[in-house]
């Protein structure tokens, strides 16, 4: 798992990567927002439901996710999200 910035300074690679950064930091780089939204999955979290719209493009309503109960949603290549459960998060 590594941050925005450390990805942007990094080698290109065809290795996997979990990339955490908050929605600001997607919007300042808005280019690899969008190929990780086309090429990749991207993991939103219940708390940034605003986001879900503006970063995955999702003009529905997503499924219900509890606020801060380690809820999020995933959505793959364009597709329509899925709530998903984060590890470690309480029931």
């Amino acid at each position: 798992m590594i941050g925005l910035t450390e990805l942007l300074s990094a080698p290109s690679s065809d290795t996997p990567l979990i990339v955490v950064a908050d929605p600001e930091d997607w919007r300042m780089n808005w280019a690899l927002a969008q190929r990780v939204r086309a090429e990749g999955e991207m993991l939103v979290a219940a708390e940034c439901a605003s986001e879900l719209r503006q970063l995955a493009g999702v003009r529905t309503l997503p499924p219900f996710a509890r606020a801060h109960a380690g809820r999020a949603w995933a959505t793959s290549q364009g597709s329509a999200p899925r709530r998903v459960l984060l590890p470690g998060a309480p029931d």
